[in-house]
Parts: C-alpha cells; sequence; structure tokens
C-alpha cells in the first residue's frame, strides 16, 4: 500500500489535475481513470500529452499555473467541465468532441490508435483537421478493418488558455452498424516533413520548463523535414539525438516477412556515430529492446549523392544477449541514437519498408 496510488485515492478530497504522458510507463493512462474514480473529490481532470512517455509538453503544461490559480490562489474562475468523447456510424466512424462552452473553444485536437491494449506501446494519430456541428466538434476516424477497436481522446483548449483532456473511449467498432474500413496498408511509414510523429526518448520530466526537441528544416531543393533545435541543442559543439516514433507499430504502417527497413540520411549532414534501435513486444508480453550500428557511407567523398539510404535487415538487429529480431509484426519503437558534428544536426527522411 506504501506504492500502490490506488490504497490511497479514496482519501483525497482536494482538486486533482492529473498530468501526465499517454505512454508513461509509470502510471498507465487506462488505469489512471479508476484511480481517479475512487477520489471522493468532486473536482477531477486529467491533461494527457500524446506520444511521450513520463513528460509533459509545454502545450499541457501551461495549464498547470492556470489550474493552481483557480483552485489554490482563488483568482480565476470555476474550471470548465472535461469534454465528452463519442463515436458513431455508420460509414467512416465519426468521433464528436463536446465541450463544455463550445464558443469558447479555441482548439481541439483529436487522437485516436488502432488495436493496441497497451497504453506505453500505443502510436497516438492526430487528426487533422476538426469542423464545428452545433455544440460538437466533429472529425472521420478511418480504421482498417470493420471489427477494429478504437482508443480515443480530445486535448480541448479554451480562450482563457485552459486546456484539458477527455476521458479516454475504447470503442469497439463490431458495436456500430455499417463501419465501412478505408484504411489501406501504406510502405511508407512516415515522410518526415514534420516531427508529428516524432517523439524524443528520454524526454525531461519537469512540467515547468518548456525546451523545444525540433525545428523545422528546409533543403536546397526545397525538401522539409526537421532537425534538433539549436536553442535546446547548440550547434557550435557536437549533438547527441535520441528521438523515435511508434507509428511504426500502427497496423496500417507493420512490416512483416522478409521486407527491409530503409530510411535516408542528407549526406552534407551525416552524424559521426547512429545507433538504430527498435523495440518488439508480442502480445501480452513485455519489451525487448534491438539494435544495430549501421555502417555509414565517409564524410565528404567526391560525388556523393545528397541523399543516402540507409537499408535494415531483420537478421541485422540484436539483443544485449545477442539474439535476433525474431519478427517485424511485433516491433511498436523505432529509434534514432548517435551523434553528430559541430554545426551539422541530423536530417533524416523517408521512413519505409522496401518488400
Amino acid at each position: 500500500q506504501l506504492i500502490a496510488p490506488e490504497a490511497h485515492a479514496g482519501r483525497i478530497t482536494c482538486p486533482i489535475l492529473f498530468l501526465s504522458a499517454t505512454n508513461d510507463s509509470h502510471g498507465k493512462m487506462d488505469l489512471s481513470f479508476r484511480t481517479l474514480d475512487l477520489a471522493p473529490s468532486l473536482m477531477r481532470r486529467q491533461l494527457f500529452s500524446a506520444n511521450y512517455d513520463h513528460h509533459v509538453e509545454p502545450a499541457e503544461a501551461s495549464s498547470l499555473p492556470l489550474w493552481m490559480e483557480t483552485h489554490l490562489l482563488g483568482k480565476r474562475p470555476a474550471w470548465p467541465a472535461a469534454p465528452a468523447v463519442e463515436v458513431v456510424g455508420p460509414g467512416i466512424p465519426q468521433v464528436r468532441v463536446i465541450p463544455a462552452d463550445p464558443d469558447s473553444v479555441t482548439q481541439v485536437d483529436l487522437y485516436y490508435c488502432l488495436n493496441n491494449d497497451w497504453p506505453m506501446s500505443r502510436f497516438w494519430r492526430l487528426v487533422p483537421s476538426m469542423r464545428r456541428q452545433g455544440i460538437a466538434f466533429v472529425a472521420e476516424a478511418p480504421c482498417l478493418a470493420a471489427d477494429d477497436v478504437l482508443y480515443l481522446f480530445a486535448n480541448v483548449t479554451d480562450k482563457a488558455g485552459v486546456r484539458q483532456s477527455s476521458r479516454l473511449v475504447t470503442q469497439p467498432l463490431k458495436n456500430l452498424t455499417g463501419i465501412r474500413p478505408t484504411l489501406r496498408r501504406e510502405p511508407l511509414i512516415d515522410a518526415m516533413e514534420t516531427n508529428t510523429a516524432w517523439n524524443w526518448v528520454p524526454a525531461y520530466t519537469d512540467p515547468s520548463r518548456a525546451d523545444p526537441f525540433f525545428q523545422p528544416w528546409s533543403g536546397p531543393d526545397k525538401e522539409r523535414g526537421f532537425t534538433l533545435d539549436q536553442r535546446t541543442f547548440p550547434y557550435d559543439k557536437p549533438m547527441v539525438f535520441y528521438f523515435g516514433t511508434r507509428k511504426i507499430g500502427d497496423p496500417q504502417y507493420r512490416g512483416s516477412g522478409d521486407m527491409a527497413l530503409l530510411i535516408d540520411l542528407f549526406a552534407p549532414q551525416l552524424p559521426s556515430q547512429l545507433t538504430v534501435r527498435l523495440r518488439h513486444r508480442k502480445p501480452g508480453g513485455t519489451e525487448s529492446e534491438y539494435s544495430v550500428q549501421p555502417g555509414l557511407p565517409p564524410v565528404g567523398t567526391p560525388g556523393t549523392p545528397a541523399w543516402q539510404t540507409l537499408r535494415l535487415e531483420r537478421r541485422q538487429f540484436r539483443s544485449a544477449l545477442g539474439e535476433i529480431l525474431p519478427t517485424w509484426d511485433h516491433v511498436e519503437y523505432f529509434i534514432l541514437h548517435g551523434t553528430s558534428p559541430v554545426k551539422k544536426p541530423p536530417i533524416f527522411r523517408q521512413l519505409r519498408w522496401e518488400s
């Protein structure tokens, strides 16, 4: 009982803001609602940063001082009710986000995940746009199959700057009539034109910090991408990078069989060291990590194309015990870890499968 939060929840009567990350291994997202529901407090809210582990992004962290001003100092109006989320059919699953005061809303971010009941390895898809429809904000959540299970939540921001999350909704699509799957499996996992699908792996835990990890990049031929933010990673000394994506574990983008994994590197800014890490988990099991240190072309080689392609095969990835990665099917995390030379932050693009 000394380390079980649920053992003490029944004694908490003060206002509670549960501020966390969707993939936090120290406080599983799904179980957090069970604990919150045990508390007799009449003011319970939650706020999650998507796709991070044990880290709160500045967009969510900015609500913490507002919460304290409201409930500790009494300087602000009453905190709004949390938004609700519902899924309806027929056709492409439609998601309705219903805030307490729709007219005060400035931003609605809807996230959903396909068929993954393990909170720490979910890839949260950000729905690109929402439209106002009466008291709700509405968007489609495309699926691969009519029996998919959707996991969903929404972050809603109002004019006062208050940002909060809905509760997690789990919706088996077999319980809705007339669902029409529209997604198809894709070899391109991520074009890497933005960092939307990527997160810093060992991200800081202090919600009062606002150090950015990534900044946009544009190439000589108008390529779009992202690299390390020079405010956090000064370019006048070597830079360590450690970022990844769980998009590789999304059912639409999973690998299988004898596929190879490809990614392009910008040759003028090659890393001095690179390790590619994969985390693999069979259903019902725990994660295991496999890695490889691929060979990189010599820096400054005459005639080198602007983009170099790394081709990675499954048997190249080994665990700390030397075991070969058993399958692509249950890879849930792709991580790039390395060091870049002075004034040459890393640029990658086009993470994809080759049949």
